[in-house]
């Protein structure tokens, strides 16, 4: 794995000593690699392994891509996948903590923050210059539509129940930017999954300051506070504003209640 070292390539090159990896060393490595972990733990010499192999596999120009049958390498269980950082292990732990994965189908290191509870992770961020690289080695985008809702729903159980036992467990901030993120990515997925039906009953609108998280379907604008019967009916903070749209995309109807109104809707109607 020495032979990204440049002095080291150098001397090979003098010696006429083969410097580039081929294909079925990268086979015989990665099966090497594969069969000497143990279940439900990752040495250190196993994760240094994988992570030389993997770096030196993402550092192959695009035409040994283009020449080899890569396939044969993306589905031994060789890559270590990312995992999130203990702050987030309270919210949702890391599907793949302790175990080795292939690379096919694992989403890119950059969307990690909306599925890592439900998908493999691809711990390396690739340059947009080898988004190739990416398609080669079959990395998602983004997590597939079934992966994403179960990781809101997980996301959204897990902090309602620390709510309830434990609070302290969970750290306000941290929430509300993995919440944040969520509801950036619902217009990215809206066309493929039925959100109404999906996130009827889903905590999903987490309300810090409340320590709150609610359905959708619970959340009112420009409701007065008066009006409030939480955590049923709940008063959408203006933090939130600019996810309001979002918040209608996540609810079955419009009926009348109290004075709470929405906007686009006529006065006296409620988000349920």
């Amino acid at each position: 794995m020495a032979l990204r070292d440049p002095s080291l390539r150098k001397l090979m090159k003098q010696l006429n000593l083969t410097i580039e990896l081929q294909l079925n060393h990268f086979v015989r490595f990665a099966h090497e690699i594969a069969s000497a972990s143990g279940i439900g733990v990752i040495s250190k010499e196993v994760f240094e392994k994988s992570n030389l192999l993997l770096n030196q596999l993402c550092s192959m120009n695009d035409d040994f891509f283009k020449s080899n049958c890569i396939d044969k390498l993306l589905d031994i269980p060789f890559v270590v996948p990312y995992v999130v950082e203990n702050q987030y292990v309270p919210i949702a732990d890391s599907i793949s903590r302790g175990k080795l994965a292939p690379i096919r189908g694992m989403v890119k290191r950059e969307n990690w923050k909306i599925c890592w509870s439900s998908s493999l992770v691809f711990p390396i961020e690739l340059r947009q210059t080898r988004k190739q690289v990416m398609s080669f080695l079959k990395i998602l985008d983004n997590p597939l539509p079934d992966q994403w809702c179960a990781h809101c729903k997980t996301v959204g159980k897990n902090i309602l129940n620390a709510l309830k036992k434990a609070p302290k467990t969970i750290d306000q901030k941290d929430s509300k930017f993995v919440m944040e993120w969520i509801y950036k990515s619902v217009s990215f997925y809206e066309q493929n999954v039925d959100m109404k039906t999906e996130f009827f009953d889903i905590p999903i609108v987490y309300l810090p300051e409340r320590n709150f998280i609610v359905p959708a379907k619970n959340i009112v604008v420009q409701c007065q506070s008066t009006d409030e019967i939480p955590p049923y009916v709940m008063q959408a903070p203006t933090y939130y504003g600019k996810y309001f749209d979002t918040f209608l995309k996540l609810v079955r109807r419009i009926t009348l209640l109290f004075g709470c109104t929405v906007p686009a809707f006529t006065r006296g109607t409620v988000i349920t």
